[in-house]
């Protein structure tokens, strides 16, 4: 399978102000996510959680040691060639929380338009499998999945690196539609 670049802004949106994550996986946040699996949904500029029968986040490999991360786009011959629009995106935002000096760190989510038909989504963003299912119970117009774990960076000893500047890949599959794509990681400053 053929893998792409992105050209940032064009499928990577750049939006958020500076914020912690919301993925249910960090968030001790009980009225945000009542359940760890829980999908975090967007619709209308507000955050939502969604019940485990409406959505469901089955793994992570970073937050779930025995999830073994082996997905790399290539799950099915259908591709998004010859769709009029991606059925996904990545937003940047400014990862910030109290732990995190300076400016904050480069943070990727993965939106998904809830209302597609879809039940199976799957993605590697850097390393990080994430295995999803939605049920087939309806939320709001114009809601989306999103799911905003990923934090871009590293560590040299007790120093946190920053992840700007390089190129990493990201293969997702929306129910039967698959790619793989290179992008590359924006500077904070790029990041309104």
């Amino acid at each position: 399978m053929a893998k792409r670049l992105i050209i940032w802004g064009l499928l990577l949106g750049l939006t958020w102000a500076s914020r912690p994550r919301n993925c249910c996986r960090y968030n001790e946040d009980k009225a945000l996510c009542p359940d760890k699996e829980s999908c975090v949904i967007n619709a209308n500029g507000a955050f939502h959680s969604s019940t485990l029968s409406q959505c469901n986040v089955l793994e992570d490999s970073v937050k779930d040691p025995n999830t073994q991360c082996g997905f790399n786009g290539e799950k099915s011959d259908e591709t998004f060639d010859g769709l009029p629009n991606l059925p996904f995106k990545l937003d940047a935002y400014v990862f910030k929380d109290a732990l995190t000096a300076g400016d904050g760190l480069p943070g990727l989510e993965v939106v998904v338009d809830y209302d597609d038909v879809w039940s199976d989504l799957e993605f590697d963003l850097d390393g990080r499998c994430v295995k999803v299912v939605k049920g087939h119970a309806a939320f709001e117009a114009n809601a989306s999945f999103v799911y905003d774990c990923h934090v871009l960076f590293g560590a040299d000893g007790q120093m946190i690196l920053n992840r700007s500047g390089r190129v990493k890949e990201f293969a997702i599959c929306v129910e039967n539609s698959c790619g793989s794509f290179y992008f590359v990681v924006p500077e904070i400053a790029q990041i309104p």
